[in-house]
């Protein structure tokens, strides 16, 4: 965009926006993706709370539909909700020989550990395991990257408003453009991560003991 300004301006037409206009846009617009995150501040804390929690539990239960119910009114009782589910019942015609079927649930992370436990107790557990990762310097990189993303829209925004020219203004607009839907890249990774932080997930299979049969034979 400087290039073509340049070269716009040396071509004998006359500039649209004033020379100091032009200097200060040549000086300080350096706005693509990699350059904005190496002007991430460095002095910036590092926030350790930023740490999306997961678990995986398989349990052996008496009464299937039973203990899927109990895990799905455990989930919003706690402020969480199902996020996906899926049951397959016993059918011979279909070799289908026990009820069996998992849940996908989300729990606010504060309360993910007691969930945990307290799923457990639901039936006989298989196994169980607890994943974590943290995603604080992606964070931090991320919001940084943003904030620098901003103060360039905000500069962009201020030399549209000085141009006079339909090019200059179709080319700042371009510019513009682009650098807003990095911003709107930025943003929505924020919230998803937000998101994932604040709601633990915890994948859940249930299956129904099948209970053994004896034969008697005849004498």
């Amino acid at each position: 965009l400087i290039i073509s300004l340049m070269y716009g301006f040396a071509g004998g037409g006359s500039p649209a926006v004033n020379d100091g206009v032009v200097n200060e846009y040549d000086q300080k617009t350096t706005i693509d993706s990699s350059s904005t995150s190496s002007t991430v501040d460095s002095s910036l804390q590092l926030d350790a709370s930023k740490i999306i929690y997961s678990g995986n539990i398989s349990l052996y239960t008496e009464d299937y539909q039973k203990t899927f119910n109990e895990i799905s009114e455990f989930a919003v009782a706690q402020g969480g909700f199902v996020q996906s589910s899926s049951s397959s019942y016993a059918d011979q015609a279909e070799n289908i020989e026990t009820n069996s079927g998992y849940l996908t649930i989300r729990v606010p992370s504060t309360k993910f550990n007691e969930s945990m436990k307290e799923i457990e107790t639901y039936g006989t557990v298989i196994s169980s395991s607890i994943n974590s990762t943290n995603i604080s310097q992606e964070y931090q990189d991320i919001k940084g990257q943003l904030d620098n993303l901003k103060i360039e829209e905000a500069r962009l925004q201020g030399y549209l408003n000085q141009a006079v020219s339909l090019g200059d203004l179709l080319q700042i607009e371009s510019e513009l453009n682009r650098v807003r839907t990095e911003i709107d890249k930025r943003t929505t990774l924020i919230k998803n991560w937000d998101t994932e932080i604040a709601y633990s997930t915890i994948y859940i299979s249930v299956y129904e003991k099948v209970l053994g049969a004896s034969t008697i034979e005849s004498p």
